[in-house]
């Protein structure tokens, strides 16, 4: 719909209907407040009741109108990389650090880490899997989230100042703007202890975190984006090389990276992740809650310990959008040609926007039906 004057004659039709709106022609929006609905019967000879013309009208919560940009200084580019390269926090400004205490560890080259991105003021997503060694008291009060740098010595020791600093403290930075913060909750999804597919986790931190060119949301995927054969909103295609920043090491008994690298992966096709997953591993995959990433030309490339939470995100239309959280993978990091798992974000996205609209209206405590509590 364009402009204040609305009439019939200059309405744009968004869609015509016969029957039911199918998945491949909505939600139907409208930005401008004002929309038409036109109901008529083909034939014009029946005059008895009984036609009907059902809708739903629903507000967005809040829709992402700045997201997924990088800054422009950093150059922003999504070009093809042959290796994992050191990456400059401007152009990945959604990804984070969480850091967790084990019971009784402090070394620094000990301390689990996984990553996170961040997609709202006061909110990032990361793995589910990362957070479950510790009670639920402690995945609050002994979990942090690190940002705003490239470099991980940073994130480090500002995390463990802020943990032996005194409770009312919620953040702490530095003179570079690295940064790390609290968190206020923990929600995962209600079927994650039943299903390892839905290994996501919604944080919220202690306070709102201010955009800057080192840290900024990333976008969230359209709920249609989800299976091969559903073009609507489709951001993840086959082959695509999408990007997976993180302070991973580089072998399974590696240290951490001292500074933050990148790599870019095709995205696979549903049916070729069903066959070698379970070729490769005897795995049956769920398709609606998993996706597959990988190199099958012997590219040496891969997610490593470390890198589980991480954002992966593919580039669409100048923006770059969240498709997948890196899950718990399958075989060493140094084996070539095969999978990589990450949890499909466009299957979560209306509990994400549920949990965080009920989190906002104070309603996070019973979340039967959206979301479970740490």
């Amino acid at each position: 719909m364009e402009g204040d004057e609305f009439t019939e004659d200059s309405a744009h039709v968004l869609a015509t209907v016969c029957g039911k709106l199918h998945a491949g022609q909505g939600p139907i929006t409208t930005v401008h407040g004002k929309l038409l609905l036109e109901f008529r019967s083909g034939n014009y000879e029946v005059t008895k009741r009984g036609f009907q013309a059902r809708w739903v009208a629903e507000a967005l919560d809040q829709p992402q109108t700045e997201c997924g940009a990088t800054s422009p200084s950093s150059g922003g580019n999504f070009a093809r990389l042959v290796g994992g390269v050191k990456e400059a926090v401007e152009n990945v400004p959604w990804h984070a650090a969480v850091f967790s205490d084990d019971v009784g560890t402090r070394d620094d080259n000990e301390t689990p880490l996984c990553g996170a991105t961040i997609i709202r003021h006061s909110y990032a997503l990361t793995a589910a899997h990362c957070l479950d060694h510790l009670t639920s008291q402690q995945q609050v009060d002994k979990t942090i989230l690190g940002y705003a740098t490239s470099q991980l010595w940073r994130l480090t020791r500002l995390s463990h100042l802020l943990r032996d600093s005194d409770i009312t403290v919620s953040s702490m930075d530095d003179d570079t703007g690295a940064s790390v913060i609290r968190l206020s909750r923990i929600y995962s999804h209600p079927t994650y202890s039943e299903n390892l597919d839905s290994d996501i986790v919604l944080i919220k931190v202690a306070e709102p975190i201010t955009w800057s060119s080192r840290v900024f949301p990333v976008c969230l995927p359209s709920p249609e984006s989800l299976l091969d054969h559903v073009g609507h909103g489709r951001l993840h295609i086959p082959k695509q090389y999408c990007k997976l920043a993180g302070w991973g090491s580089s072998s399974e008994l590696g240290d951490y990276a001292s500074d933050l690298a990148s790599i870019e992966i095709p995205v696979m096709s549903d049916k070729h992740c069903e066959r070698s997953s379970a070729s490769l591993f005897g795995r049956r995959v769920n398709i609606r809650a998993t996706l597959c990433a990988g190199h099958f030309d012997g590219t040496r490339q891969s997610p490593c310990k470390g890198d589980d939470g991480g954002g992966l995100t593919c580039s669409w239309n100048g923006n770059h959008y969240l498709v997948g959280v890196a899950g718990e993978q399958f075989g060493e990091c140094s084996l070539l040609n095969v999978p990589r798992y990450f949890t499909r974000v466009s299957t979560f996205i209306k509990w994400v926007e549920d949990t965080i609209r009920k989190s906002k209206f104070g309603y996070d405590s019973n979340f039967a039906k959206g979301a479970r509590e740490w």
